[in-house]
């Protein structure tokens, strides 16, 4: 029997009693200016992270001009702005934040009752989460009624138990961050693994017998996909538009595609796609990019970057393609991205992105090593990332099973 199960059994075998936040917690009403917080002390809701991470570790940039709410070390702060994003932390420091953020405080008479690591735990969790989404207000930025999540309730065992169950959970959490911060170590390694085998590919390949040139040279064009509203559009079907999600460095992923209707797609006949198109991700995730296959010739694109090669060009989409994808190609792009909010990689930049142009023969020869090479380190990642996703099941099972108590009949 584990030291949780003895305690359980010795101090409340025959459950524990459940409070609501209403009876246990408060909103503080202190307030303070903002001209009083030191730097790093204002928290707004975008300096919590999403998936209960915590904060950012983002300093505000801008503090409110009107008066701040105050928070204390041991209140529990919970995103009001939707709640779905998880955004819960318990604070560490004293500080301000602002109406987006919901603050709780154990009162004064639960004070020996309960812990504020364990309330913390009890709101970082999906069952709250859940209540918090059922009585949300707004479709497309939901916000937490403030009145109903104060009937949430949870269960008050003995401060024993309570410290036992924060220990266990701790633990398991520092040794669930290790395996994932090992499993993060292994992906990069794979991407610098990648790199290397580019370069060592390019010069065994022998750069005498390559050319560099612009991809506009090697273009009839390089333009942007619709950059219009296309919602009043959509269809269930009609003309594939074809988006940012949908362009990953191993082809075209359509599981979420996208139908407009007819007549607005032939407003931008110019734009519609031709088999052996480059597409080319301008934001999400900038500069990947993948061909255009035949079941796509007539389909549009939303905010995509296009580059149609010319047939006289001397070089295969694919190969266009894999070279935007390699590491000299991402070294590009990282250099020629815009925007801080959401970055983002325009056209004239993909336009003049230099492209090393090498004899048919060797440009198939890379596409087919480098293909290979991705596709295998491809099933590698996909592997980390299920172990990845296990591992954050497993903590939620492991979290829900130590968080929920048999409630005591009075």
């Amino acid at each position: 029997m584990s030291r949780l199960q003895e305690l359980i059994a010795e101090l409340c075998p025959d459950g524990v009693e459940y409070v609501t936040l209403d009876e246990s917690c408060f909103y503080p009403r202190e307030r303070m200016s903002s001209d009083g917080l030191d730097e790093g002390t204002y928290v707004s809701v975008e300096n919590l992270a999403q998936d209960f991470g915590g904060l950012t570790g983002e300093i505000a940039t801008t503090k409110p001009g009107t008066a701040v709410i105050c928070f204390r070390e041991g209140d529990v702060l919970v995103g009001n702005i939707r709640p779905y994003l998880k955004k819960v932390w318990l604070a560490d420091f004293d500080g301000g934040t602002n109406g987006d953020v919901l603050v709780f405080r154990i009162k004064d008479s639960y004070g020996e009752r309960l812990l504020p690591e364990f309330v913390y735990m009890q709101l970082a969790s999906e069952s709250f989460i859940d209540f918090d989404m059922k009585y949300a207000k707004g479709a497309k930025m939901p916000r937490g009624d403030k009145k109903a999540v104060l009937r949430y309730r949870i269960p008050v065992p003995p401060i024993e138990v309570q410290r036992e169950v924060v220990r266990i959970l701790d633990e398991y959490t520092v040794a669930h961050d290790e395996l994932v911060r090992q499993l993060e170590e292994e992906l990069e390694l794979r991407g610098v693994c990648a790199s290397l085998f580019e370069d060592a590919l390019l010069a065994e390949m022998g750069f005498a017998d390559s050319r560099r040139v612009n991809l506009e040279d090697l273009c009839d064009f390089v333009t942007v996909g619709i950059a219009n509203s296309t919602t009043h559009a959509q269809r269930s079907s009609g003309v594939a538009m074809l988006r940012n999600q949908n362009i990953t460095e191993h082809g075209l992923d359509d599981k979420e595609l996208v139908f407009i209707e007819k007549s607005f797609a032939d407003k931008y006949k110019k734009k519609a796609l031709l088999p052996g198109d480059v597409l080319v991700t301008r934001t999400g995730y900038p500069g990947r990019a993948c061909v255009v296959p035949e079941k796509y010739r007539g389909a549009q694109t939303f905010t995509t970057l296009i580059a149609r090669l010319r047939t006289d060009s001397g070089v295969t989409p694919e190969y266009v393609c894999c070279y935007i994808n390699s590491a000299l190609g991402k070294e590009y792009v990282s250099r020629h991205k815009a925007g801080a909010a959401q970055e983002n990689f325009g056209a004239k930049a993909l336009a003049k992105m230099p492209i090393l142009v090498f004899p048919m023969q060797l440009q198939r020869r890379f596409v087919d090593e480098i293909s290979g090479y991705s596709s295998v380190s491809q099933d590698i990642a996909e592997a980390i990332r299920t172990e990845q996703s296990l591992l954050e099941q497993r903590l939620m099972h492991v979290r829900n099973q130590l968080l929920s108590f048999p409630e005591k009949v009075a």
